[in-house]
């Protein structure tokens, strides 16, 4: 029996045999799937939200350990691709507390591959102050390099140097693989065009709407072009932590155009978006970190104050709002694209009921 890890020969979907010659070569396996899709009892937690309307939920958060959370469904396109070109080193960057750094250093490590990561913080002339807190902890329990940057924009900002740090490791005679943001590009944004594969042998055609949040767009892209080319059975819905719906419109309509779709679809005819960034990126509100704190103590269910938990703060405003597209909606399936790790950042500490813990005294 071989337990090799190596990328092998990727075979496309059946409803996406159209657009095979678009696909990546290879694929490899470094995820658990299928995961798991159950009732979500969000009724419990939030009473106010439209009674007739059914919770469902895809469990992204479990593709694994280390590795756990949407990025890794994408990453088993890119490390293949990297890996079939023969690299040895991936560079990859996101926020301070990015969830797909974090799953990229940790294939990388497991892959015996060399990491670099760009963080985007305020504190980047102090890499003192990094801490070890979230995701951090894994880069320095990894030994992977970090470089902080002040908070720039990805193209004009991070890639420029993301390729300078490529042409100095050129130069050591090493062969780096550039990933970037949220490794959403038209070979990752196959990690969900292959997952709504997924969803079809679970039943997805049972459901009436698909939500999801989208900070990088190769997620919320994927299970939209999966959607279309199945014969959309349901409506797929994106909450923004970022940017705006124009942007991401616009990702959207980029992947279309590389896939070979766009002259027969545009991206607002098969995804919804709507705006719930709040604050801006990262960035958390009171009252989202205590729907956050609402939604555990009630169903279990732990979502991270970046991504999914401000997609649900969204997707409950737009439900309450009487001409929301979400509204005609009857059995909701949401995608847990993960980010728990994030939740040892700390902001949520001053939330906590320190009255539950006492001494035992019977």
């Amino acid at each position: 029996m071989n337990f090799t890890r190596a990328p092998s020969p990727y075979k496309v979907p059946p409803f996406a045999e159209r657009i095979a010659h678009f696909a990546p070569a290879t694929k490899i396996n470094l995820s658990m799937r299928p995961t798991p899709v159950h009732t979500w009892n969000l009724h419990s937690a939030v009473p106010d939200i439209p009674p007739d309307i059914q919770f469902y939920i895809k469990r992204d958060d479990m593709t694994g350990a280390g590795t756990s959370g949407n990025k890794i469904r994408k990453l088993e396109f890119l490390i293949a691709d990297a890996i079939s070109k023969g690299c040895d080193t991936v560079i990859t960057a996101g926020g301070v507390q990015s969830n797909h750094a974090r799953a990229t250093a940790v294939v990388a490590k497991e892959l015996g591959l060399e990491a670099h990561v760009f963080l985007r913080t305020r504190e980047h002339e102090h890499p003192e102050k990094l801490g070890s807190k979230g995701n951090v902890l894994f880069h320095r329990m990894l030994g992977v390099q970090v470089h902080l940057v002040r908070p720039v924009s990805y193209l004009a900002g991070l890639l420029p140097k993301m390729r300078l740090l490529q042409e100095k490791l050129a130069a050591e005679g090493k062969n780096a693989y550039l990933i970037g943001i949220g490794g959403s590009n038209e070979i990752g944004v196959w990690g969900y065009i292959d997952a709504f594969n997924e969803l079809l042998t679970q039943g997805v055609r049972e459901f009436t709407d698909i939500v999801v949040a989208v900070g990088s767009g190769g997620t919320a892209s994927g299970l939209a072009i999966g959607n279309y080319l199945a014969g959309r059975p349901v409506r797929v819905h994106a909450v923004t932590v970022c940017d705006t719906p124009a942007y991401f419109y616009g990702h959207l309509n980029e992947m279309l155009a590389k896939l070979g779709l766009d002259q027969e679809v545009d991206a607002q005819d098969i995804l919804h978006i709507t705006e719930a960034k709040g604050l801006g990126y990262a960035r958390s509100t009171e009252e989202e970190l205590e729907l956050g704190l609402q939604i555990s103590r009630s169903t279990g269910i732990m979502l991270d104050p970046v991504y999914t938990l401000k997609a649900i703060y969204g997707m409950i405003s737009e439900l309450k709002k009487g001409k929301s597209p979400l509204r005609s909606s009857r059995r909701i399936l949401f995608v847990h694209t993960g980010g728990v790790f994030g939740l040892f950042d700390g902001r949520i500490e001053p939330h906590l009921d320190s009255s539950l813990a006492r001494t035992w005294r019977p």
